[in-house]
């Protein structure tokens, strides 16, 4: 569990009798308002999260993407092992274009990082004028960083 005032998402909920020992936890023994807000925030982080997942598997699948990704994830990868230099998702669609689904670039890029091929290590701003000055992740080849 973490220490002080500050709830880690992964913690566990915290015994009440625990709070009657923490005053910052606590005051007159009600449930603070700002753990059940952290415990919706909580929940409602995962629920987004699964959203996410769901819909980036739908897209990522769909037949009108599979000649852009296929294209797009070679450019990636090619991408991750040339250069040890950071590169964004901006850097392979210069070399493919536009995918036909505006969601397949993030869907394409999670699936890299969660396969190992890539892993980000910041965000910058979008090089591509029709983002307007987006911020975007920057990635490194795994092995190059």
């Amino acid at each position: 569990m973490s220490e002080g005032p500050f709830i880690d998402p992964g913690d566990p909920p915290l015994p009440f009798a625990e709070w009657d020992s923490d005053p910052l936890l606590v005051e007159d023994h009600a449930e603070p308002d700002y753990l059940r807000n952290v415990a919706e925030s909580i929940r409602r982080a995962a629920e987004a999260r699964q959203l996410r997942d769901q819909g980036q598997a739908q897209v990522i699948e769909a037949a009108d993407v599979q000649l852009w990704r296929a294209l797009f994830i070679a450019e990636v990868e090619r991408l991750a092992r040339m250069s040890p230099s950071p590169f964004t998702s901006d850097d392979a669609l210069d070399a493919v274009g536009l995918p036909p689904r505006p969601n397949a670039v993030g869907a394409a890029m999670t699936g890299l990082a969660r396969l190992g091929v890539i892993r980000r290590i910041g965000y910058v701003t979008s090089s591509r004028p029709s983002r307007h000055a987006a911020v975007v992740a920057q990635w490194v080849g795994v092995g190059h960083d």
